[in-house]
């Protein structure tokens, strides 16, 4: 029985959605709070993350941390070596105030201030009385605070992200190729696509953006950019609404505790594929890209300056991308490339309803299905019914035309046999203009010329 209930809790750690937080602990005081103590303080909650001082600010700690479920609990590792979901956010943060002494914490983009411990110090006589004049401002700026501090406690969200720099690179992207003229055009540059399999591989001579005020941000989105201003890697992952990047500036260390040659394997290899590199990894793979994690992984903890063919290779892309995000090479140079250029507003709007009329949109696979049975795969079914009704439409015409016995034409049926025969005449004038834009536009990219990655 215990052993089915250990299992249990195995596979449930192994089901769990986990996801990295980020969050760092400034000491305000060095000689209160040590570096060692927040370490510790992590190890006695056996807390799994990574975390160590920032080089640049040494009275900083940057931690990061895997969490799960609504309430955002940590990984934590219980007595039989399983991980669970521990503390929520909010019941950490204060924790850490609590334990910590003079310290600020900011964790999933909230900052929240904790209890302004000062210790003993020795005040002279000639102060007090300025000092009790100022307690009442400095109690209504505390319950000010503690305010603010439960609400933003209470309203954890996303940090802000800021804007991707400009450079060349290359998007992988969960979109239809018909949403890609609209890119094109509003982006104002040319947009090589390759397809595979459900998701589109963009390149372009600009890093390629993946949304536009035409078309919504897609739930799956990466996009590798080599900065122009020093040619630095970013990566950006977009992934159902959350935001990660990677600078390649390497991953933070796992905690100590987790470094102690008695440190629980679960753990360990928990904080390797969950966090810094390896969560990264699983975010870019994102169960999209035919690519193995462990390469992905591997491929972000190269120096910066081989980042760029380190992640072509271990995504499986073609080599040749190399070269045009290096700039050496056209976008036309990568195998089964289709490139979309920018138009105007009416050609952009044939182009992408072709694209959903061959199948290749957002559109209701039925629905276009039904419009490409019609006007690729049968229009001579639609011209003879168009030619019927055309038939038909022309004797009612006539018949309301031709003066009756009582000397009056017929209103209704000129009406009703104009109609019927615009109609006629519009339902052929369609099926020649979406075949012939079909046939212009689309050709055969969306058919089984496919990139098949690792090959």
């Amino acid at each position: 029985m215990l052993f089915r209930c250990a299992e249990a809790r195995r596979k449930k750690a192994m089901m769990t959605a986990w996801r990295p937080i980020t969050g760092t602990i400034t000491r305000l005081d060095p000689d209160l709070t040590a570096e060692r103590d927040i370490q510790e303080l992590f190890a006695a909650e056996r807390i799994i993350g990574r975390g160590a001082a920032n080089a640049e600010n040494p009275a900083q700690f940057d931690f990061e941390l895997a969490v799960a479920g609504r309430k955002l609990r940590v990984a934590t590792l219980d007595e039989s070596y399983e991980i669970i979901k521990g503390r929520s956010l909010e019941n950490l943060a204060g924790y850490l105030h609590d334990q910590l002494r003079k310290v600020e914490v900011s964790l999933n983009g909230t900052v929240l201030h904790g209890p302004m411990d000062i210790g003993a110090v020795d005040i002279d006589d000639d102060v007090c009385d300025h000092l009790s004049q100022e307690s009442a401002a400095e109690s209504a700026a505390e319950a000010a605070l503690a305010g603010t501090t439960q609400e933003a406690a209470d309203n954890f969200s996303e940090p802000e992200q800021t804007a991707i720099p400009a450079g060349r690179g290359f998007a992988l992207a969960e979109m239809a190729t018909s949403e890609i003229p609209v890119l094109a055009t509003s982006q104002r540059q040319a947009i090589g696509a390759v397809k595979l399999g459900d998701i589109r591989l963009l390149v372009a001579d600009h890093a390629p953006r993946t949304g536009s005020w035409l078309i919504p941000a897609p739930a799956y989105a990466m996009i590798f950019v080599q900065t122009s201003n020093d040619g630095s890697p970013l990566l950006v992952v977009r992934r159902m609404g959350r935001e990660k990047r990677w600078d390649w500036s390497g991953e933070l260390p796992p905690f100590t505790w987790l470094t102690l040659a008695d440190a629980a394997v679960s753990a360990t290899d928990f904080v390797r594929d969950e966090l810094g590199a390896g969560g990264m990894a699983r975010a870019a793979v994102a169960d999209l890209v035919n690519a193995t994690f462990a390469d992905v992984r591997q491929a972000l903890l190269v120096p910066a300056h081989e980042a760029l063919p380190a992640l072509v290779h271990a995504l499986g892309l073609p080599p040749q991308l190399i070269a045009v995000v290096a700039g050496n090479a056209s976008v036309e140079s990568v195998p089964g490339v289709r490139v979309f250029q920018p138009q105007g507003a009416a050609e952009t709007f044939t182009e992408a309803l072709a694209w959903e009329v061959a199948g290749e949109g957002r559109v209701n696979s039925e629905v276009a299905g039904m419009y490409r049975s019609l006007y690729l795969e049968r229009p001579w079914l639609t011209s003879i019914v168009a030619a019927l009704q055309a038939s038909a439409g022309g004797a009612v015409l006539m018949s309301g035309i031709t003066r009756r016995s009582t000397g009056s034409r017929s209103p209704w049926k000129i009406v009703a046999g104009t109609l019927l025969v615009a109609n006629a005449i519009s339902r052929i004038a369609t099926t020649q203009y979406m075949n012939s834009a079909v046939q212009r536009l689309t050709g055969d990219f969306s058919g089984s010329r496919e990139h098949r990655q690792g090959e």
